[in-house]
């Protein structure tokens, strides 16, 4: 099996460009529409981050991004697969903290209607990020506001 084809359940799921991009998409609704949209502006969204996020994962936080950045950087030289698989496992040690600062409403109003498709859940299982699949799931069953 080549590496970028992962079996999730009873699916075969091929990774490619348009699975990083939906994760791209993912990253960015994290950054601009739950951080900058904090009641007190992005400065007091990250001083709540940092008060809320345990020291353990701000530092998996920090080398999460630096190894997706790495990955990034290649541009149309790298692995879509692997560069999937980074942003994925960045996004994914986003998750607690973003809940436990901003709440789980707040993410999934701000997640792009992409998210919300079930191919992009089970990338998300394959590729690892697991807290990451869950609340896609969650966004897909819930019903918009």
């Amino acid at each position: 099996m080549s590496n970028n084809i992962f079996v999730v359940g009873d699916k075969t799921i091929t990774v490619g460009i348009d699975d990083y991009r939906a994760l791209k998409a993912i990253e960015s609704a994290f950054t601009k529409n739950v951080i900058a949209n904090h009641v007190q502006g992005q400065d007091g969204a990250f001083k709540a981050f940092r008060k809320n996020a345990k020291l353990t994962e701000m530092f998996q936080l920090a080398a999460r991004r630096t190894a997706w950045q790495m990955q990034d950087n290649k541009g149309l030289l790298g692995k879509p697969v692997e560069q999937a698989k980074a942003l994925a496992a960045y996004c994914d040690a986003a998750v607690a903290p973003l809940k436990r600062t901003f709440g789980e409403e707040a993410i999934l109003v701000a997640l792009p209607d992409g998210a919300k498709d079930e191919r992009i859940a089970d990338v998300c299982r394959a590729l690892g990020a697991k807290n990451l699949a869950a609340l896609c799931d969650k966004a897909r069953n819930t019903p918009k506001p």
